[in-house]
């Protein structure tokens, strides 16, 4: 991996760390490790264009 990778924030609603997910070339976003039938927490992004996109707008989730 190159230094220029982005921080990810932990999930803002139980603190477990994200996941990047991806579908297709253009269409990447992030679950919380414990979503879904990993555990119950229902955080998740938008799918973004890029895997930076898709960074930010997790970090921006509250």
């Amino acid at each position: 991996m190159s230094g220029n990778t982005t921080e990810i924030n932990p999930c803002p609603r139980c603190g477990a760390h994200a996941e990047v997910r991806k579908a297709g070339a253009n269409r990447v976003w992030l679950e919380c490790s414990k979503y879904g039938r990993n555990g119950n927490c229902s955080m998740i992004s938008t799918p973004q264009p890029n895997r930076k996109e898709a960074i930010a707008a997790w970090n921006k989730l509250k």
